[in-house]
């Protein structure tokens, strides 16, 4: 482990390392501002997950040709900052995010080549390093991730879940941290419509406390209890499981039961946790967003919804149950196949062909789907445009 900061701990660690070493060394917990100056003939890697980018002054201020209010969300041109009309953004904001940016930029600057998980990650990095990011995911644990028609889950009311169960059909919900930026404030205002006609669903969250990204809310100790206050008592508290973060081996259980996955996400970093629901099988119900687009196609492996609306989230939802066994067994076994080719192994030889290949030309990356556009392609017969597009 390095000191952040202190180049001379990076010198200590040239010293120990083995000559054939040399060359080639990950620096974990440590920026890599100082690496070159001490292992001058290394190939510099750098992960680019994410660049933030701000619209333009007069869109976050609500004037312009672009209407804030009115704006349909899933055609948003911009990403996170400014995307959630609920949460305005600050001047404060906007020297933030480049602060933010500053040591990355540097670093691109400094670095070989640079490596993205998914084309609209890359696509946020200013033009003049695009040339030099490749793209290519680390890859899932796909192996170990898939159906289990036995799996049991039970919540910490003493409830048993399990999987294709017809009488106790489960909604599921996953995020690192309940927050804005994974949709939990939309996904807690749609439930109350998903368990009025659905009144044998239960839902299971599984969340912290904390905050990965953005902030606190003003009124409530974490994003959860702001939520409960508001729409806490028009919820069934006899199907509303709060679980909490919970072990890897647990968390499996969860999708592997799940009827329908809800992944409310802002134009972000695209999580782990859709791929995995997509590896598991699970009829994912997610927001149209761009980096969602890249690996979902509405209608044909999971169903997309209007982004921040939390009418077109409950449609999704009892959408999502009320597919026929054949409908749901083609969305799952699409998702499935879509995210095959991201697995650990393909992942690592992404990276591994990164590091020898400087060339992007040379360096593979993985396949992903055109950017789709509203109601441009829709399957199993559903209807062309977006659920809760038009809400």
């Amino acid at each position: 482990m390095l000191d952040r900061w202190r180049p001379d701990s990076l010198r200590v660690l040239r010293a120990r390392l083995p000559a054939r070493c040399a060359d080639a060394v990950q620096i974990e917990q440590c920026d890599a501002l100082f690496t070159k100056d001490v292992f001058s003939d290394a190939r510099l890697v750098h992960y680019c997950e994410w660049f933030y980018n701000a619209p333009p002054l007069d869109v976050i201020e609500g004037r312009g040709e672009i209407d804030r209010g009115v704006l349909d969300r899933t055609e948003w041109p911009y990403a996170d900052i400014g995307f959630d009309p609920e949460f305005p953004t600050t001047f404060d904001d906007l020297a933030r995010i480049r602060s933010w940016n500053a040591l990355h930029l540097l670093n691109l600057a400094n670095c070989d080549v640079g490596i993205s998980p998914t084309q609209w990650q890359k696509a946020q990095h200013p033009k003049e390093f695009l040339d030099k990011i490749v793209v290519a995911h680390e890859g899932i644990d796909t192996e170990n991730l898939g159906p289990d028609p036995n799996a049991v889950i039970k919540t910490p009311s003493g409830e048993v879940l399990r999987a294709n169960d017809p009488d106790k059909p489960v909604i599921t919900y996953v995020a690192r941290n309940l927050e804005p930026y994974r949709g939990f404030h939309t996904f807690m205002r749609a439930l109350p419509q998903v368990q009025r006609e659905h009144k044998n669903a239960h839902v299971v969250i599984v969340g912290g406390d904390d905050v990965s990204y953005g902030s606190r809310p003003k009124d409530a100790k974490n994003w959860r209890e702001e939520m409960l206050a508001e729409v806490g008592g028009q919820l069934d508290p006899t199907r509303t499981h709060f679980m909490g973060k919970v072990p890897y081996q647990d968390y499996k259980r969860v999708l592997q039961v799940s009827s329908a996955h809800c992944y409310l996400t802002y134009p972000f970093v695209l999580s782990w946790s859709c791929l995995e629901a997509m590896a598991t099988g699970c009829v994912v119900v997610a927001s149209s967003t761009a980096p969602v687009r890249e690996v979902t196609t509405h209608g044909a492996n999971g169903l997309l919804v209007a982004p921040t609306c939390q009418r077109a989230s409950a449609d999704g939802m009892v959408s999502a149950l009320a597919l026929k066994a054949n409908e749901a067994s083609k969305l799952q076994q699409s998702a499935r196949a879509r995210v095959a080719s991201m697995d650990r192994v393909q992942g690592r030889k992404s990276v591994e062909s990164s590091l020898v290949h400087q060339e992007r030309a040379r360096c593979p990356t993985l396949p992903v789907n055109p950017v789709q556009q509203p109601g441009k392609v829709a399957g199993l017969g559903l209807r062309e445009t977006l659920i809760g597009e038009t809400a």
